[in-house]
């Protein structure tokens, strides 16, 4: 599990929205600090502690694991872009209301790769139109009640829930563990807030570790980021 955790931690350092929680118990305690050092990493100051633990992680591999086959998701009215190891697919997505009502559909771009048929890196990602209007509205309280939804939904374990407001944008993050069927999973949520745009990221990595998956898991939550 460390080895595990390294991996994700070795792409994480610019990072502003993504943290990692190991699955077993017993590595629980022993790398939360760890944890909120790299998650969320421009949520809250690094402490002197979090920069010791960075240097202790000067180590691990730092090539990407990402593919020369890697696709830029960027939407042309989107403020914010990631990369994808491979081409993703895109669905229709459809959600109802509070009624039960269908409301407008958007289309849904998602990566799934399954590792020696045990651990699945699973990421979808949505970016809607919005207005310097909805901006004003996005509030740290209204992106903290909307994650805590997906919390419900999701049936998280140990949540950690954490809002960030930069220039021009904010940032939510949800990172805990819950179930897929029998196996563990670590799940996190992000929310950006633009400008014009609002997008929502929902990625789970599932299964027992295996270096490659939580690599890659880890360098596609680290490659979001604003727009140049």
């Amino acid at each position: 599990m460390l080895n595990r955790l390294r991996h994700c931690e070795r792409t994480n350092f610019k990072s502003e929205a993504i943290q990692r929680l190991p699955i077993q118990g017993k590595w629980i305690a022993a790398t939360l600090a760890l944890l909120a050092m790299t998650v969320f990493l421009f949520i809250a100051p690094v402490s002197v502690h979090a920069q010791d633990a960075k240097q202790d992680l000067s180590d691990v591999l730092a090539e990407t694991v990402l593919p020369d086959g890697a696709v830029r998701y960027a939407p042309p009215l989107c403020d914010f872009e990631m990369i994808f190891p491979s081409e993703p697919y895109v669905a229709r997505r459809c959600p109802s209301n509070e009624n039960g009502e269908q409301t407008e559909c958007y289309p849904l771009t998602g990566y799934t790769m399954v590792y020696d048929v045990t651990t699945t890196v699973d990421i979808t990602v949505t970016c809607v139109p919005s207005t310097p209007e909805d901006y004003s509205k996005y509030t740290a309280p209204i992106i903290n009640t909307a994650l805590q939804g997906m919390l419900r939904r999701e049936a998280i374990d140990n949540p950690e829930v954490n809002t960030r407001e930069k220039e021009g944008y904010r940032i939510g993050s949800l990172l805990g563990t819950t179930k897929r069927g029998r196996q563990s999973a670590i799940y996190n949520a992000q929310l950006w807030v633009g400008q014009n745009s609002i997008m929502t990221l929902e990625a789970r990595l599932v299964g027992p570790t295996h270096p490659k998956a939580d690599v890659v898991f880890g360098d596609v939550l680290s490659s979001v980021k604003l727009k140049d």
